[in-house]
């Protein structure tokens, strides 16, 4: 249930971010991105308690989520964060 809620409201902060700021020629993608994995984690979690008690899967889940911030994704040399 603390992932969902958790995966929940970062989708949505993301989402609310991405629509309220230009970060980067690539703001679509990366919401596009947030749409895809957020609801997706979530889904996944929810059907399957295996899911949930993976290790494994919660490693892939921030990767993603790390993957999505990335410099390299963004186009940035400096932190996301500082904007």
């Amino acid at each position: 249930m603390l992932f969902l809620l958790a995966r929940g409201i970062a989708t949505a902060a993301a989402l609310g971010l991405l629509g309220a700021h230009r970060v980067t020629a690539h703001d679509a993608w990366l919401a596009l991105g947030a749409l895809l994995a957020g609801p997706g984690a979530m889904l996944l979690a929810a059907s399957s308690e295996r899911m949930r008690r993976s290790s494994l899967a919660w490693t892939v889940d921030g990767l993603i989520a790390l993957g999505l911030s990335s410099r390299r994704r963004t186009g940035e040399a400096r932190s996301t964060c500082w904007r």
